[in-house]
């Protein structure tokens, strides 16, 4: 992943040199505020640490939830915890949080330039330690827990940039298969355990004998 996203690999085919963009050119911070209603229904979403994605909260009335100032997101956004980015809790809206709701403690980055930036390949950049690293500096307080997010001094940062979407789409789709492979070597090492533990079992009370 580190080779990949540096260019320090390059797939078969892409031979033109990496360039250097501003986040500024390519993100723009949006605001989407809802229209607050007491007895309207709204789908929270929040972030996990280390770039782990979005995960659901609960759906909650206007009038249960502490905040009017709420806001939507949609696909391909990307969503940045204000106070917990420094642990890595940003990432892209994936399609199953189209239209959910967060707070103003979270800054909303849209896709200002689709044909030069592959939303999901920014979204594998941001899961890197540098990245990480720019996010922190960019925060501001006395201490790392109460730190906030300053997303236009983020914009100002520039980013190493495939020239072409072709290869950004090509580095998704590797880094993509390694993903769904780890996940079906997972469950291949669960169900291994499982059968041990059976096994155990039926060793050590005698059910099943060693020839």
């Amino acid at each position: 992943m580190q080779q990949l996203l540096t260019g320090r690999i390059r797939l078969p085919g892409n031979t033109k040199r990496w360039h250097d963009v501003k986040l500024g050119k390519l993100l723009k911070h949006i605001f989407r505020p809802v229209d607050w209603a007491p007895d309207q229904i709204f789908h929270l979403v929040s972030i996990r640490r280390r770039s782990r994605g979005l995960f659901a909260r609960e759906s909650l009335r206007g009038d249960e939830y502490k905040t009017r100032d709420l806001h939507e997101v949609h696909e391909g956004d990307f969503l940045i915890s204000k106070r917990q980015v420094s642990h890595g809790a940003l990432a892209m809206v994936r399609k199953e949080f189209h239209g959910c709701h967060v707070s103003k403690e979270y800054t909303i980055l849209e896709n200002r330039d689709p044909d030069r930036l592959h939303m999901p390949f920014f979204d594998w950049l941001s899961r890197t330690r540098r990245m990480w690293w720019l996010a922190h500096v960019v925060s501001s307080g006395v201490a790392l827990e109460k730190l906030i997010f300053l997303p236009k001094d983020f914009l100002k940062f520039s980013i190493k940039l495939p020239p072409t979407l072709v290869e950004q789409e090509q580095i998704v789709n590797v880094l993509e298969t390694c993903d769904r492979e780890l996940a079906l070597l997972r469950q291949q090492l669960e169900a291994l355990r499982e059968q041990k533990r059976g096994l155990m079992q039926k060793l050590l009370t005698g059910e099943v004998r060693v020839k």
